[in-house]
Order: structure tokens, then sequence, then C-alpha cells
């Protein structure tokens, strides 16, 4: 039988131990391992391995464990924090044609008018240059719009013009509670979108005397009975736009900050405005601000206040300089925050301009 505490057999023994044992041992604690391995028990040391390294340093001036591991400067901790940001807060981008971000079938009236005007024929745009707009069907509003954008940011995400979404994701984008009133104004929107019909005509068009899309917004809408789910088919007009890279790409996250409808118009317009994107100015007559935005009243001070709090909010919101107002010629001018450069690129290379 051989000697379990033969000198020999332990010094021989000890440097066959695990690598942890070699580095955080000593020699006589190594041939106590071997002995009690020789056994049947447990190490000691896989005993002390079980409890947290910090609790081997005093409590006053223990380091943290950001400088036990690592240290790390600010730049790496801010992006270590947004790789953990949740996606909700990262910035939503959804797109427009950009027909539609200039001559836009979406009134700006109060909620409870728009749920019950109904037209059998209404002209939105009738432009010598442009071309012409119509809308027959209930009228639609900035909330609808709103709602539109949120099922072109999921078609968008999903890559497909059928997709499947619930109340409960199009009030997460849009950061608001699941309540019954929110879901039924949801549902509501989606009647509208799906029961009124666009039709838009160039010049060109008006003149050979053809259409050039009549079309609903959304094909289909399907909730599942007993469920939130909701089937959504967008209709092809938005496709063959994206597809063709004719859109415009809107910050989603930003249009959903605003509060007021006309500052929601507004941002659309100028969101759709290359130049704007590239220069970040624009200057233009108040009447022509008041149709693009289909504005309603005939009195010129009443759309000066309109503009000029949408303009304010606009500013507080940090999406326009304050030198943006309106002066005593009813010029309207806009100027926007200095964007950061690998923006301007990007806006310089979607609309064709070669930056030097």
């Amino acid at each position: 039988m051989t000697n379990l505490f033969n000198p020999d057999i332990l010094f021989e023994n000890h440097t066959n131990l695990p690598a942890n044992e070699l580095m955080i041992s000593s020699l006589r604690e190594g041939c106590l391992n071997h002995l009690f391995r020789m056994a049947g028990t447990k190490p000691i040391q896989e005993e002390t391995m079980r409890r947290p390294f910090l609790e081997t340093i005093p409590k006053r001036g223990r380091p943290s464990l950001e400088t036990i591991a690592k240290k790390r400067t600010l730049k790496e901790l801010y992006k270590e924090l947004n790789e953990f940001t949740d996606s909700k807060d990262k910035k939503l981008i959804t797109l427009l044609p950009h027909e539609m971000t200039r001559v836009s079938p979406f009134g700006i009236d109060s909620r409870r008018f728009t749920d019950q005007r109904v037209y059998d024929r209404k002209t939105i745009c009738d432009s010598e240059s442009w071309g012409r707009l119509t809308l027959q069907g209930l009228a639609l509003s900035i909330f609808d719009e709103e709602i539109l954008m949120v099922l072109l940011y999921l078609m968008k995400k999903n890559k497909n013009l059928y997709f499947q979404t619930s109340f409960y994701e199009i009030c997460d984008i849009k950061n608001i509670y699941v309540r019954r009133d929110s879901c039924t104004a949801i549902w509501k929107s989606l009647e509208k979108l799906t029961g009124t019909l666009i039709k838009i005509e160039t010049r060109q068009d008006i003149e050979k005397n053809r259409i050039k899309a009549l079309f609903h917004l959304v094909d289909d809408a399907v909730l599942r009975e007993g469920t939130s789910q909701i089937y959504i088919t967008i209709n092809k007009y938005f496709f063959i736009f994206w597809e063709r890279n004719l859109v415009t790409y809107i910050n989603l996250t930003k249009r959903l900050e605003l509060r007021g409808d006309i500052a929601k118009a507004l941002h659309r317009f100028l969101e759709g405005q290359s130049g704007f994107q590239v220069s970040g100015r624009k200057n233009l007559a108040l009447m022509q601000i008041a149709e693009t935005l289909n504005l309603e009243s005939e009195e010129l001070y009443t759309l000066r206040r309109q503009i000029r709090n949408a303009i304010g909010e606009l500013v507080n919101k940090k999406y326009l300089m304050q030198c943006s107002g309106i002066n005593k010629y009813d010029t309207v001018f806009f100027q926007r925050l200095r964007k950061k450069k690998a923006n301007r690129d990007f806006y310089r290379r979607r609309n064709g301009v070669v930056s030097n």
C-alpha cells in the first residue's frame, strides 16, 4: 500500500495541480489539497474560490468593480451604455413620398369635427405648376398622419407591405399608455386610412386627361377577435416610391415629441425640403406656408399667430434656431440648428450634391 504521507509523492503530485491552485496556493496548501483529493473530499482552494474577490479587500479604500477589471474612459462608458439602451429610446426613422411632404391630404382641424366630415370630392391642392390632389371619404387629420407614419416605420422594419402588429406595439412607439380610449382612437384612424380615397394628378396628367394615382393609404386592417393583434397591408403606392428611393426619411422620434398639429405639419414639410436639409436655411411667403399646411383661416393675423407658435415649438425642441420667424413683409425665415458633418454628407449624397 502506498504511503500517502510520503514527501516525494507530495512534491511530485503538487506539480500536476490545476492552474488556479498553482497561482493562488502555497506549497503547503497544495500538498493538503492533494491529500484531500486522494481521500475523496473537496480541496480547500475550491471552497475559498467561491467567496467573492471583494471580500478579501478591506472596506476602506475598496476599489470599484470597473477599476478592478479595467480603467475605462468616459467615451468608452458612454459607448457601452448605448449598446444596452432600449430600442424605444433610439431614434426611429420613418418615410413618406416626396409629394406627400409638400402636398398633404391631412388637414389641421379639431378631431371632433374631422370624425364627422365626409367629402364626396374635396380638392386639397390645385396648383398650376404641380397638379391636383383630391380626397373622397372621411376627412383625415394630423393624428391619422401620425398613425400612417408609425405603420410605414413598421413596414420598413418588417421589409414587407403585409405585417402583423398590435395596439401595444403602436402605443409603445407613440410612447402613450395602452388604454381603451387610445386603442379606440387608433382603430378609428385605421378605418379612415382604409376608407378614404386619394387621387393624385400631375399637371401633365391633367392635360392628357389621365390619372396618375388613385389609391387608399392602407389596403387592409384586420383585427383578430378577442386579441389586440392587427394585420396590416400597406398600399403598393408607398412601396413603389420606397423601391425607387423617392421618399423622404423623417425622424419619427422628433415628430412624436411635438404637441401642436401645425408644428407637426411644419416639421413634415421642412423635412421634405432637400435644400433646407443641406443648407439649413429656407425663406417662403406666409400664404405659401399656409396653403401647404392646409390652414383654413383667411385672416392674416390668425395665420401669423399660428405659424409663429409652431416655429416657437420647433425652437424649443431644438429643431430650429431662435432667429427663425416672420418679418413685416410676411416672409417666413427658417434657420435650422447646425447638423453634424456625417448627417450633412448623407443629405448631400442623397440629393446628388458632391461635397468637396
